[in-house]
């Protein structure tokens, strides 16, 4: 300590007091600091955030929405045309409202609600947060656009005027695109908008591999290794060129005793996905971002696989579990029901060959067998067993002829006086006659 010559130590001590101020400062403006953060980000929260959901609740969709949906959606059906000018889509009033049934019940507790009114295009979304709160977002836009539109955007009481409304976007996509996501401009994705008075036309040029289905996959769902789906759909390809297979339970275990690398759940994900694009339809290889470019070398006509004589068993069952496999158990069953409800109202079904017109809860069972199967392979616990078990499995052990009792062929005014809805008892408790058979199966 230094000493004043009157050897009282003041100097030390008067250094020693203004440490101790400039330290209480210090301690002063970092809590003061701190308290502004914690404040702002508490006032933030309450302005994006609400007390009641600006999207009510509905009850599960109908057949008229399901088939309305399922007629939006196959607009893009030429997506893998490659068409320079883009794809266009034009959706009705009748068609969002059956999209935005479909995304609030398959992506449930995400609630969606697409409208068209006077020429003004408006999409809703809540879901609900802690403590009581809603998180409401809404982006309208009114007119005609050539490329990307400049929508006005709000969250809570927050309102960005349309003059703003794209940067948030612009912003997303700048993100990704750091993030390693090789993502086209906003203008060439979507070329032009137009709302004109209650319907919605739009041009898109989809992307082909950007790696934007990976990542999506793996913040909503499940991400599965694209290398690995392609691996394993060329080992089936090339074992049935030179052994051809009709017989499904003969395919699966193909698929599950032709690698040599160690069952684990994100193998078992690829190996489904591989599944599904050969028996099934390849587009499934899109839930794990596979294009079909990736699978040119080795891509054969489909063949014909059948269960118990149908050719249509075997799509359910295999494009069910990878889609459970691809992103969770609750979208892949809402599919499932989705696709039925929609060919109680259509003159053809999704899978014409040997798939009779109608909600058939054959078709059901066949999903859901796919689905609760997909769960036990990729749960980690389960993976290993699950991989041996398919490795050896029978039809019955897939699909119990059992189910094959089920009805089919019934038209959308039978099943609501029969079952009344996706949600009802009656409905419901069909559901659990279907699950509990399939669960005595394995």
């Amino acid at each position: 300590m230094l000493v004043t010559p009157d050897g009282t130590g003041k100097s030390s001590d008067a250094l020693n007091n203004l440490r101790l101020r400039l330290l209480r400062l210090w301690r002063y403006w970092a809590f003061r600091r701190t308290f502004y953060f914690i404040s702002a980000l508490v006032a933030l929260w309450f302005a994006m955030t609400s007390e009641r959901p600006w999207v009510e609740s509905r009850s599960a969709p109908t057949a008229e929405e399901a088939g309305a949906a399922r007629s939006a959606l196959w607009q893009l059906r030429g997506r893998s045309s490659g068409l320079a000018e883009g794809i266009p889509v034009r959706l009705s009033d009748t068609e969002m409202a059956g999209i935005s049934a479909l995304v609030s019940h398959g992506l449930h507790p995400w609630r969606l609600k697409m409208t068209a009114r006077h020429g003004q295009f408006e999409v809703q979304t809540s879901r609900p947060l802690v403590a009581g709160r809603w998180l409401n977002l809404r982006a309208t836009f009114a007119g005609e656009s050539t490329g990307f539109p400049s929508p006005q955007l709000s969250a809570g009481v927050i309102t960005l005027p349309a003059s703003l409304g794209r940067y948030p976007f612009e912003l997303a996509r700048w993100v990704l695109t750091l993030s390693g996501t090789d993502l086209a401009p906003l203008d060439e994705i979507l070329r032009a908008v137009v709302v004109d008075k209650n319907v919605v036309s739009a041009t898109l040029k989809l992307p082909s591999k950007t790696g934007l289905v990976d990542r999506l996959a793996g913040l909503y769902g499940n991400a599965i290794d694209s290398k690995s789906v392609v691996e394993l759909y060329c080992e089936l390809t090339a074992q049935q060129r030179a052994k051809p297979e009709r017989d499904f339970a003969a395919q699966v275990r193909r698929a599950f005793a032709s690698s040599n690398v160690p069952p684990s759940p994100s193998r078992n994900a690829a190996t489904l996905v591989a599944l599904a694009m050969l028996v099934g339809d390849e587009k499934a290889g899109y839930l794990a971002g596979v294009e079909p470019s990736q699978t040119n070398s080795c891509r054969i006509n489909p063949p014909t696989v059948t269960l118990y004589g149908r050719g249509d068993l075997p799509k359910h069952w295999a494009l069910s579990a990878a889609i459970s496999a691809a992103q969770g158990t609750q979208l892949a069953r809402a599919v499932g029901e989705w696709k039925e409800l929609a060919d109680s109202v259509s003159p053809q079904s999704s899978f014409a060959a040997n798939d009779p017109s109608g909600f058939s809860f054959v078709d059901l069972a066949a999903d859901r067998a796919g689905v609760q199967i997909a769960k036990v392979a990729i749960a980690p616990q389960s993976a290993s067993a699950t991989a041996k078990w398919l490795s050896i499995a029978t039809a019955d052990q897939l699909l119990p002829q059992v189910v094959l009792q089920g009805p089919e062929g019934i038209t959308e005014g039978e099943f609501k006086r029969r079952f009344g809805a996706l949600d009802a008892n009656r409905y419901q408790t069909a559901v659990a006659v279907i699950d509990r058979a399939l669960a005595t199966a394995r």
